[in-house]
């Protein structure tokens, strides 16, 4: 009615007021680990989940990437066991060395977890770990904006499984 663009209607203004809950709410935490997305080109979203050229070596699972301090601080080394846990669910990884995470930062690729999946003889031979089990689910557990699910940032505990 006034010929005006509106920069920040309602649904834009609560959603930055979610945005500054969820940074105080971070600022106050005590100290966790923050589990972020790894993109990698040898696994996206699950396309690549049955091609054996991408099976290989490193590429054969996903481990957690922390940072080499974090690894220390933990008494972890290469490849050890760990239990990574969120409010949501509990899984089983291998801890990987990463130089490019800040301490407190963890990473995971997505789209691994084929066990049981059927007619998909090497994603059964190369299962990984779903790192889904560790996100929220149901209402509340999306960006109301985007639609996007939230899938980073994720508060964890993390500990060697020995």
């Amino acid at each position: 009615p006034d010929r005006r663009v509106d920069c920040c209607p309602p649904l834009f203004a609560e959603a930055l007021s979610q945005a500054r809950a969820i940074f105080d709410e971070l600022r106050a935490a005590p100290p966790r680990f923050r589990l972020i997305n790894l993109r990698t080109p040898f696994m996206q979203n699950s396309w690549y989940h049955n091609i054996p050229k991408l099976k290989r070596g490193r590429h054969a699972h996903n481990p957690l990437h922390l940072s080499p301090e974090d690894m220390a601080a933990l008494g972890l080394a290469e490849g050890d066991p760990v239990h990574v846990e969120s409010a949501h669910g509990r899984l089983l990884a291998s801890a990987h060395g990463d130089r490019s995470l800040r301490p407190g930062v963890v990473a995971m690729t997505h789209g691994w977890g084929n066990a049981g999946s059927t007619g998909l003889r090497v994603a059964r031979a190369h299962p990984g770990v779903n790192v889904n089990a560790l996100l929220p689910t149901g209402p509340g557990s999306y960006e109301k904006l985007s639609n996007q699910a939230f899938m980073t940032g994720v508060p964890v505990s993390v500990s060697a499984a020995n």
